[in-house]
């Protein structure tokens, strides 16, 4: 579980290893496309709109989320901290491998031979996000980091959150009244400002397991 509390959530822009279709978790720094680069220099824009704009940016310590921070953060000059431990789900041996290969094997509970389960890697995530998200902040802080976070997240609630396009902001807004995933989740077209806010807190890609 991590704390009830306000936060903004993005995963990186498009990396290399996004464009071939292969597994970089946490043992393969990818770097980001020149799509990625742009992706991330739109979704600038659209922060730069918020009606309430993060107070501070952590940031997981892979160069595909640390360049996407990096450039999302022009403009904005708010402080961002690199936070150890927040990279990609480690699959150790399958690094690098095609996703259409090793997906039905961590489907099937599989633990990658020098990686981690789901559920290992959700509970490093869940180490990693509740100090950080225990303090105080005048607004939401921003975490950009990656797709397994989400689902890192949603494993924590017994949820299945699939599918987070790169570049595409979340916000997650503590909603106690729903039971058993409490956060209403806002999403931000990266094209604008249009928010989304999705029915009983879940997006339209997350799915109760």
């Amino acid at each position: 579980m991590i704390p009830q509390t306000s936060f903004y959530l993005l995963r990186h822009g498009e990396s290399e290893a996004n464009l071939a279709g292969k597994a970089a978790g946490g043992g393969i720094d990818s770097l980001l496309t020149s799509k990625g680069e742009s992706q991330a220099r739109d979704l600038a824009e659209v922060i730069h709109n918020l009606a309430v704009k993060p107070s501070m940016i952590f940031v997981s310590p892979m160069k595909r989320a640390r360049r996407t921070a990096e450039i999302v953060n022009e403009g904005l000059n708010l402080p961002i901290t690199v936070v150890e431990h927040l990279e990609e789900h480690h699959v150790g041996e399958w690094e690098g491998q095609p996703w259409g290969i090793i997906g039905p094997k961590m489907e099937a509970g599989e633990i990658p031979p020098g990686g981690e389960n789901y559920d290992q890697y959700a509970q490093r995530v869940s180490r990693v996000l509740k100090p950080l998200l225990s303090e105080r902040y005048e607004t939401p802080p921003l975490i950009v980091a990656h797709g397994g976070t989400f689902r890192a997240i949603g494993q924590l609630y017994n949820w299945d959150i699939r599918r987070v396009q790169n570049c595409h902001l979340h916000r997650f807004d503590p909603s106690p009244d729903l039971n058993a995933f409490p956060f209403k989740i806002f999403e931000y077209n990266v094209a604008g400002i249009d928010l989304r806010e999705c029915v009983s807190g879940l997006c339209s890609s997350v799915r109760q397991r």
